[in-house]
Order: structure tokens, then sequence, then C-alpha cells
């Protein structure tokens, strides 16, 4: 990722990121979209409108219908005829030079839970009031799994969390770190000069 003077940080548990990651792969799987969907993102400057007019040039009777989803960054669902050829669209709107990107609208599942033994234990995480507990005394993270994982924001910085705490161990298998690459570490020199010497994985402040 870029890295500017000060990685952006995002403190808190359970802090609920929605990121519009469109660049990501998708699967073509006719029960896992939606017929006749796009989630799409003009090029700045771009009128939406004028998509509607390029759909109508390249099919006279063609239904089409915007809906804006997040219209300050340019990110609309079209909706065309359920039964059009959902292939030879996606390809006809990805050549438009009035997008920045365009995919199918994709059907969306809940995720089970994780596979950790473990995990019913942490009821910090997901509390189903076992043992006396106070059920939904949590952080609802199966919820927020729901909806992101992680991976980019709208606006295409990647999600960082900083943890507030005691610490944490660097070589966790369950966790993944963000690092500095503007930093050498243990070389005993503020690399990217943003005050913080060797702050190669974070700093302990």
């Amino acid at each position: 990722m870029p890295l500017s003077r000060f990685a952006p940080l995002l403190l808190g548990l359970g802090l609920l990121v929605v990121p519009f990651a469109m660049t990501c792969a998708q699967t073509l799987e006719a029960d896992a979209i939606i017929p006749g969907q796009y989630l799409l993102q003009f090029q700045p400057g771009q009128q939406p409108l004028s998509l509607i007019q390029h759909v109508e040039a390249l099919q006279p009777g063609q239904t089409a219908e915007l809906t804006p989803l997040a219209p300050a960054l340019g990110i609309y669902r079209l909706d065309l005829s359920p039964n059009s050829d959902s292939r030879l669209w996606l390809a006809r709107l990805k050549t438009w030079s009035g997008l920045q990107t365009a995919q199918f609208n994709h059907k969306l599942q809940k995720r089970i839970t994780p596979s950790d033994p473990g995990f019913a234990l942490q009821w910090g995480m997901n509390n189903m009031g076992a043992m006396g507990g106070l059920a939904d005394a949590d952080i609802d993270a199966p919820e927020a799994w729901d909806i992101s994982t992680g991976g980019l924001s709208a606006l295409g910085d990647t999600i960082v969390i900083a943890v507030v705490d005691i610490g944490f161990d660097l070589n966790h298998n369950d966790l993944w770190f963000w690092i500095n690459r503007s930093e050498i570490p243990g070389d005993g020199l503020d690399n990217d000069d943003n005050g913080f010497t060797d702050d190669y994985v974070g700093w302990n402040a």
C-alpha cells in the first residue's frame, strides 16, 4: 500500500468498516449473482445518466435504471432486464470509458463461525449467555465479519486497526500485521522521518 507520512489507524475494538472493494476478483456462478444487476464506479466528473444513453444506444428497448449507493464516490447500482446476457453486458460496461470499474452484484451469505475450537470461550466476540453470562454483551464480531474481514476502504486505503492494549504476539498464527515498509528495522534510524525510530511493526507507546 502507498504509505503516507503517518499510517492510517482505526482505534477501538469492534469497529465496523464497510469497504467497497470493487476491484477484487469475483466468480460468475449462476447462483451467486443477482441477474441483471451490476455495481459500478464512475470516473470523477462523469454524469451517471450518460450511461443510460450508452446502454440504450447499444440495445434499443433495453430497460436500465441507476440507483445511487455512494454518489460522492460515484458508486451506483445498474439494473437491466433480468433475462439479459450477464456476461455480455458486464464486458460492455467494462469497456465504457465513463466507468472506473464494473462488477456483478452478488448475493450475500452469512459467514460461518470460526473453526477455532476455543471460539465459544471468547465471550467478548460473541456472547451467547453461557455459564450465566449476559447474552449479546460482546463486540458483535460475527456480525462485523459478515460485512468485512479487512481489505480496502471505500477510498482505496488499506484498513489498519491499532491495538490499544498491553501488546500482542507478532508470531501469532491468527493475526496478520501491518508493516511500515518505509522503515528499515533495527538500524536505529527514523527512515521515514515520522518521528519514530524503527517503527517497522508499529510503535510501542
